[in-house]
């Protein structure tokens, strides 16, 4: 009985030799490629990123000023508005030398260099400091 079933897998794989051999070939090239770019991760010996926080090291740090607060900290303007913080949610920036506030995510935002900055928390506090709604901010005409 087993060899009957010996003669019958040596029938099929000389039936479809062509078809098991390009099936083998795939196989193994495909799992040469794994160990190859298994192999390339083992042997880099790139140094890891590291993520630090970069208002630690500058000199005028800025410091969140809640909009009303007294308290005026260092890299806050005595109106409020913020010069050269980065850019927190839901916040807007306008440059010195321009007439508009765009949201920190606008494509206008992105174009003031970071030293012109001035940061609002709100739509009001910017209108008040005499800037306009930029028309190319989209979401921010609402």
């Amino acid at each position: 009985m087993l060899a009957d079933y010996l003669t019958r897998i040596k029938a099929w794989a000389g039936e479809y030799r062509g078809d098991i051999a390009v099936g083998l070939l795939v196989f193994f090239i495909s799992m040469a490629s794994f160990g190859l770019g298994r192999l390339s991760v083992l042997l880099d010996n790139h140094s890891p990123i590291q993520i630090s926080n970069p208002l630690d090291s500058s000199k005028d740090a800025p410091i969140m000023v809640a909009p009303g607060d007294s308290q005026v900290s260092s890299g806050a303007l005595p109106d409020g508005r913020l010069s050269g913080a980065t850019s927190v949610n839901g916040s807007y920036v306008a440059s010195k030398n321009g007439s508009a506030y765009h949201l920190t995510t606008c494509p206008g935002a992105k174009q003031i260099k970071e030293s012109n900055k001035v940061y609002f928390y709100t739509k009001e506090e910017a209108e008040s400091a005499g800037y306009r709604p930029a028309g190319n901010c989209p979401g921010l005409n609402q």
